[in-house]
């Protein structure tokens, strides 16, 4: 009798805890996340700090926390390898926990920035448990949106003389302008060689007096601004009526575009983009016209100087991964009225598509005395055959894992 008594009171426990359990378990059950820094580059490491936190007498015997990140950030974990740290990157982690009454976990995780783009965090899967290990329950924490759990991951440069050669060049030296719109005519001082200069601007003469490399700062032949067309189709003909078949060509397009808007303020150059977005994806006022066609069109304000690449690396940032039309009807808009859309006579389009009709806006600008100079970020291989006249930079430097900075 005395142990049929005991089994009942067991019973009974058993089934007071495990409603005392689901009743109360997550009720003052809260989960924090921070960041120590709200932008930064492609490459980049930041910090995520995490805080949960059970705040009544309640303890939790079981608690699994599930944190993801966003795609396009990473966990940078080191682990041991053959008696060596290495590191390894993961996207979610899983964590387990005994948690007393009113305990408070403190965590600190590395995150690695992957991919540009705009990530926001704070959202955890929190899996409970009983004593006895049978009343598993499971809720997503949320966290509000804040600029602490917010990044702007900015887009990367990248080495230009190393991934692009010349259609004029096939082999060989390779000597490209580090600038687009640089007069070798007009020069307003000297500074420093870097490894981005070419030897044909070095000032022999002040290079002896001071005892290292120093090149002439060439003039512009008009500092009015300089505008980049950037292309998000990845074909001529894309599947899907928004989104492009291939989104790695379209980041890497934006990784050029990013290179060349540094390249210009680095010389206090004005610079705007001109891109085949939807504008309200970014701003309502970046539009090309208020006309049907216009409006599909984003066209941003000049950048200029260090505060200005900072605005422009934002908006490169931002762009979702969707174009607003093919890119000839584009170019078709912009030869209604060339004038509109460059004021120096130069005009620099980066994409990865390169056929006749392409062409063909080269050689209609060409009759309004404007330059287009055309960054291909595909290789040669399968395109439309280019005049001689027509200035055009081939990818060459490519590698499938890594395209884009991913």
């Amino acid at each position: 009798m005395l142990f049929f008594a005991v089994i009942l009171v067991l019973f009974a426990a058993y089934f007071v805890q495990k409603r005392i359990f689901k009743k109360r378990a997550f009720s003052e059950l809260k989960y924090h996340v921070s960041l120590d820094s709200s932008e930064v580059t492609v490459g980049d490491d930041l910090y995520m700090f995490e805080e949960l936190s059970n705040e009544k007498i309640l303890p939790l015997p079981y608690v699994k926390v599930l944190t993801k990140l966003p795609e396009g950030l990473a966990f940078r974990l080191a682990v041991t390898e053959n008696g060596k740290m290495r590191d390894t990157f993961a996207n979610s982690i899983e964590s387990m926990f005994v948690m007393k009454g009113r305990q408070r976990i403190k965590r600190r995780w590395r995150i690695s920035c992957k991919k540009r783009g705009v990530y926001s965090l704070g959202d955890a899967v929190i899996v409970l448990n009983d004593l006895i290990g049978f009343n598993a329950i499971s809720t997503e924490l949320l966290v509000p949106k804040s600029k602490f759990t917010t990044v702007t991951v900015l887009p990367h440069s990248v080495d230009l003389e190393r991934d692009f050669t010349s259609t004029q060049y096939f082999s060989g030296d390779v000597i490209t302008n580090r600038s687009l719109l640089t007069d070798p005519l007009l020069r307003s001082g000297a500074r420093d060689y870097t490894p981005l200069d070419p030897m044909n601007k070095i000032n022999w003469k002040l290079s002896a007096t001071h005892g290292h490399l120093m090149v002439n700062i060439e003039d512009y032949i008009q500092k009015v601004q300089s505008n980049i067309i950037l292309n998000m189709c990845s074909h001529i003909i894309e599947r899907d009526a928004e989104i492009p078949a291939n989104p790695e060509f379209i980041e890497y397009n934006i990784t050029v575009a990013a290179t060349l808007l540094e390249r210009l303020a680095r010389d206090n150059t004005p610079a705007r983009l001109i891109v085949n977005t939807p504008p309200e994806t970014i701003h309502s006022d970046f539009i090309a016209g208020d006309d049907e066609t216009g409006s599909k069109i984003m066209v941003t304000p000049k950048f200029t100087g260090k505060s200005g690449i900072l605005d422009a690396m934002r908006v490169l940032a931002r762009l979702e991964m969707r174009y607003s039309m093919p890119l000839e009807n584009m170019l078709d808009y912009i030869l209604e009225d060339p004038m509109r859309f460059t004021e120096n006579g130069n005009i620099t389009l980066v994409t990865s598509v390169l056929d006749g009709r392409t062409l063909n806006f080269h050689r209609e600008m060409k009759k309004h005395g404007i330059e287009v100079i055309f960054y291909v970020t595909i290789s040669n291989r399968g395109v439309a055959k280019v005049p001689e006249n027509v200035k055009v930079f081939y990818r060459t430097y490519f590698d499938s894992y890594k395209v884009g900075g991913l």
